[in-house]
Parts: C-alpha cells; structure tokens; sequence
C-alpha cells in the first residue's frame, strides 16, 4: 500500500462565537468524548495486562534481545504476534471507539463517529508509550478535565466552511460562526486553502469559558512582509547591513542560546527577566493553595507529611485560587510562545539552514529544572525549525557522539580526553 503524500500544513486559530445555549451542546459532546476516552484506556490497558500475564510473553521476555550482535528477529515476531492476539494495536483501538459509540445513544446522538475514532487512537498513543516504557502510567481524564474533538478530514463534523460573510463551524447540525475578521490578509489566505481538519477546544481565561478552533490548513502560511522588513532593520542596526547567510548554528543551554553564523556569533537570554514577577506570583498563588489545603484537611497531615489514601477537602478559597493560578500559568505560556516566535524570526533572519546538537532535554530536566521549565529550550527548538521550513529552509540535527566536538581541535586533530 503506497504512502499517503505529505504536504505542506499550516494552523489557523479563532475564537467561535455563539450563544451560551449553543455551547451547552459542545460541552456536553466534550464531555461524552472524555468518557469514550476513558472506556477505550481501560479496556486497553486490561489487554495488556492480560498480555503480561500470558506465558507466551514471558518465555518470548526470555529471549536474548541479540543474536550475533543483531536484533534477534525471533523475539521481535514473537512480540508482534502477541500484540496482534491480544488486539494491542491503532486499527483495534479506533474500532473500540466505534463500538463503544454505537452501544449508546446519548454517544451517538453528540459524537461524531471521527472524534470518536479520533479518541481511540489518542488512547491507543497513551497505552502504546506505557507498553515501549515511554512512560511509566497512563491517566484518566477526570469530569473537570476537558478533551479537544478532533475530526480526521472536512466531510464529517466538525466541518468549517469559509464564505463571503466570513467562516462559520458545522457541528452536528448546528451552525457557530468564527469570531475572525474577513478583511486582513491572512484570512483571506487561510481562506484560498483546503482545510484538512479541525479541533474544538475549550479553554478558561480570567474565569470565563470560551470555545475555539484550530483549523489544519494545506499550504503555506501568510507571511507580513512589513514585520519582516521591521526584523531586517532590527538586525541592520545591530550586526550591519551585510549579515545574512547559509547555515546558522544554535547552540542551546539551560536558560541561553548562542547563535552563530559565517559572519557573525552571539550570545541571548530565552526570555531573560520578563516572566520573573509572574513566576514569582505563580509560586506565591502555590504556597497559598498548599496552606489552604493543609488547614482543611488536618487529619490527613498529622505526621507532617499526607496520609496515603486520603480524601482531601477543597474548599471554596482553595477553588478561587486555583483558577487563579491556571490563569496566570496560562498568560506565562502565552507570553513565552510569543517571545520565542521573535526569537525564531531573528535566527531565520540570519539564515534559513539551522544546525542543532542532538540533545535529550529530559536529561537537562533533572539537572536544570526551574531554569528549564522558565525557557522551555525544547519549545524553541519546535519553533526555530517551523518557521525555518515556512521561509523555505530546514533544521538539521547534528550527532553529538560523532562530531566530539569538545575533542576536536581547531586543526581538525581528534584527541580523546579523561571524563575529567
């Protein structure tokens, strides 16, 4: 069977705009594809646990994982039969989404028969990392929890139509206009492009629910040219007029990038000081919550530390800060996402090539934790590398353990040295 062609994808996010009556609808879908979530994970994870349990797979777990100094092919076939048998697999996982919408009405009556699929392969991809040790257990979506409804193609809902009068969303017969003006550039671009599919998403801000969609769009993105003309001069007045190249090389730290290309090397914070009072506030909003949580409950602190299988009390303060700080949490994203989007333009000014050093950024977790959480290095990786492929160039990771890059010298000379 022949691949499925790739091609060029961009997102386009508005807000849907609508009665609060008509988004009662959309919640309780929301909620009815959390509990087809649910149901497709726990069967799932009680076939594994069958499959573990099987004699089958613990003399196939006996198996030397090499022959030869090859992959022993026996035990790699005895797994992939186990995982057939005991139906551990994504075309077994959507099939369970189906069935399970089928044996309600209430299901189908306000879910989409592709959000359900949808569904089942997002538990299949929580199941399959716990399986491989990805991951070390998979969570259940609690009833405040919400699930974004992704559909796999425009010809079932959720369907978004783009007219004269603007775009509205199609969602099992009812009708949510898009809170998207008409007239700038960038939507009537995103307007010329076939949509490829959508995903509702519901999201809190400053206590207000709002609803919004992310529409997957084949082809190009619009590009500003007069903020691309802004970076251009920004640059000019800091490197020179002649600073563009090739290849541009980004080497990331905990907290710091350092950018270089053939005429020019730099050293930048990520986000510097700027989301220090946020942060700050965020931390204080945590201490508060921890304290209202501890008073509340004091039976479940008697030893100082909480009794294992307690119920806890949330109490109504409790509640008031939370949503506080799921408010704050949220801006500092936003405001993070935004810095590293000028970040990524500035580097892809400088050339549209970008060589990275292949690094885990797990691994700089435990050793770098608060710093790495306030960057987010991994999240400007993403970023550098989609707006490099939409100006037309790529990111290429470079081989840490083949370059030796700290036992090279500058002759080109290859000189091991002690771990100290």
């Amino acid at each position: 069977m022949a691949k499925r062609s790739k091609t060029p994808t961009f997102i386009f996010e508005a807000e849907l705009s609508a009665s609060t009556s008509n988004f009662s609808k959309l919640d309780v879908a929301s909620q009815m594809s959390r509990k087809i979530y649910n149901a497709v994970l726990g069967k799932l994870l009680r076939r594994l646990n069958q499959m573990r349990d099987s004699k089958t797979y613990k003399a196939a777990l006996g198996l030397p994982k090499t022959v030869s100094g090859k992959t022993n092919e026996q035990r790699r076939d005895a797994f992939a039969n186990l995982r057939v048998e005991f139906s551990l697999n994504e075309y077994a996982a959507i099939s369970l989404a189906s069935e399970i919408r089928q044996s309600s009405m209430d299901f189908q009556l306000f879910v989409p028969s592709k959000v359900a699929q949808d569904a089942g392969k997002r538990a299949w991809s929580a199941v399959e990392k716990k399986m491989f040790g990805k991951s070390k257990r998979c969570r259940f979506k609690g009833k405040s929890a919400t699930i974004s409804m992704r559909g796999n193609s425009n010809a079932e809902a959720p369907q978004i139509k783009f007219d004269e009068n603007g775009a509205v969303m199609i969602f099992k017969k009812r009708l949510y206009a898009l809170n998207a003006d008409k007239s700038p550039e960038y939507f009537k671009n995103a307007a010329s492009c076939r949509v490829k599919n959508t995903v509702i998403l519901k999201r809190k801000i400053r206590g207000e629910v709002r609803w919004f969609v992310q529409i997957a769009l084949e082809g190009q993105p619009y590009r500003d040219s007069a903020k691309e003309r802004k970076h251009k001069a920004r640059l000019e007045l800091r490197l020179g007029v002649d600073f563009k190249t090739q290849n541009v090389s980004v080497d990331f730290g905990p907290s710091a990038i350092a950018i270089s290309n053939e005429k020019h090397s730099y050293e930048r914070k990520i986000v510097g000081q700027s989301l220090d009072a946020m942060l700050l506030c965020s931390k204080r909003l945590q201490r508060a919550m921890s304290r209202s949580i501890r008073l509340g409950n004091k039976e479940a602190f008697k030893t100082g530390k909480l009794k294992k299988g307690a119920k806890l009390k949330r109490s109504k303060k409790y509640m008031k800060l939370k949503d506080q700080k799921q408010d704050l949490d949220r801006q500092v994203a936003a405001y993070r996402k935004t810095i590293h989007g000028n970040i990524a333009n500035e580097v892809c000014a400088l050339g549209t090539i970008l060589k990275f050093e292949d690094i885990s950024y797990k691994a700089m977790q435990k050793r770098y934790g608060k710093s790495i959480g306030k960057a987010a290095p991994a999240s400007l990786q993403a970023s550098l590398s989609r707006t490099a492929e939409k100006l037309g160039g790529r990111a290429e990771l470079i081989n840490t353990f083949q370059t030796r890059l700290s036992q090279t010298c500058l002759c080109g000379e290859i000189k091991k040295k002690t771990l100290s």
